[in-house]
Formats: C-alpha cells, sequence, structure tokens
C-alpha cells in the first residue's frame, strides 16, 4: 500500500501456498499499525481472478504470535476470525524464544 502524498509505502502483503482457493497472508507494516493499508491489500487479494473468471483466493489463512495483541486486534478489524493457538510454533528470533501462534483465517467471499 503506497501513500502517493508522501510517497511512502506504508504496508506491504503477500499470499503465497495458494491451493484450491486458499492461501498464506503475511503482512508488513512500514508506518504503524494502521487499518487502511491492510483493508487496500486486502481487497487486491479479494479481487484476484484466475483466467476463467473463478476467484483466486476464496480464504486467507494466518498464523499471528500470541504477543503481537495489537496485531491480532487490527486483523480482528479487518474480519479475521480467531480459531485456536498452536503451541512453540512462532520462532521469536529477537527474543530467543518461541510462542504460541494464534490460527485465524478470513472468508474472502464473505460479505
Amino acid at each position: 500500500s503506497f501513500d502517493m502524498e508522501s510517497k511512502k509505502i506504508l504496508a506491504w502483503g503477500m499470499i503465497n501456498e495458494i491451493k484450491d482457493g486458499v492461501a498464506y497472508a503475511h503482512f508488513s507494516f512500514l508506518d504503524g499499525f494502521k487499518s487502511g493499508p491492510g483493508e487496500t491489500i486486502i481487497d487486491y487479494w479479494r479481487n484476484l481472478k484466475k483466467e476463467n473468471g473463478d476467484y483466486l483466493v476464496e480464504v486467507l489463512i494466518g498464523i499471528t504470535p500470541e504477543s503481537y495483541e495489537r496485531v491480532l486486534k487490527l486483523i480482528q478489524s479487518w474480519g479475521f476470525k480467531m480459531v485456536s493457538k498452536i503451541p512453540k510454533i512462532c520462532t521469536m528470533y529477537y527474543q530467543g524464544r518461541k510462542e504460541a501462534g494464534v490460527i485465524s483465517y478470513l472468508d474472502l467471499q464473505e460479505e
């Protein structure tokens, strides 16, 4: 997501492992945690289509470290639903430890 006025990249997103309409979502915010840039990225993914006109991605899946409370609140505001936690799935390299990851998903075709 790019801010035309300041000419700054606000956030970027990437999806991978797309299979049968499901993809893993990854975000990085470069100018603080703001809702707008993430929503812009999600809207872009929501509208990706295959050559036959079918949607490329129908469901996004995420794993977020449980200590990232602000991020979890933000993605919930985008419509992500929290499913469960998996212990020790997130390696926190800078802290030298592992922690639980919160599993979430967003149905892109749900209103």
